[in-house]
């Protein structure tokens, strides 16, 4: 879910009255803020709010060394004030980078990079949550 003042959230609710919230932040302490406001508005709206992501929590060179540019600790910092999990901390990354100025996605075309890995153990961990309600017991989600 974006930043917002629940605008999202709202329309999500009217919409979409079985989604369920994923909150993405980065890690400073303003960006906290306003994704804080975000998810606290889809808690008043009864949305379950299932986690929390990080992105763009360090900058990784080539070489492999981190610089957490835009502060640290921020989505760990909003899961724990959410009750939620942090579910991932995404680096930003030169192959990130070019994926997004190419239109490609960094899995596709840097598989090994780690922004790669860290979206796909992303995507593992949504997996391995399932719905926070389930409706109809005899619907299941196929394995890929």
């Amino acid at each position: 879910m974006p930043p917002g003042t629940g605008d999202v959230a709202l329309s999500l609710q009217q919409f979409l009255p079985r989604s369920e919230i994923f909150v993405v932040t980065t890690p400073q302490p303003a960006a906290v803020r306003v994704a804080q406001r975000s998810a606290l508005a889809a808690k008043k709206l009864k949305l379950p709010v299932r986690g929390v992501v990080e992105n763009m929590s360090a900058f990784v060179t080539p070489g492999g060394e981190r610089y957490p540019i835009f502060g640290s600790g921020g989505g760990a910092q909003l899961a724990t004030e959410l009750g939620v999990e942090l579910l991932a901390e995404l680096p930003l990354t030169m192959a990130l980078r070019e994926g997004g100025d190419h239109g490609t996605p960094v899995v596709v075309h840097s598989p090994s990079d780690l922004a790669s890995e860290s979206l796909r153990a992303l995507v593992d961990k949504l997996e391995s949550l399932g719905p926070v309600r389930r409706y109809r017991s005899d619907l299941k989600v196929q394995a890929r």
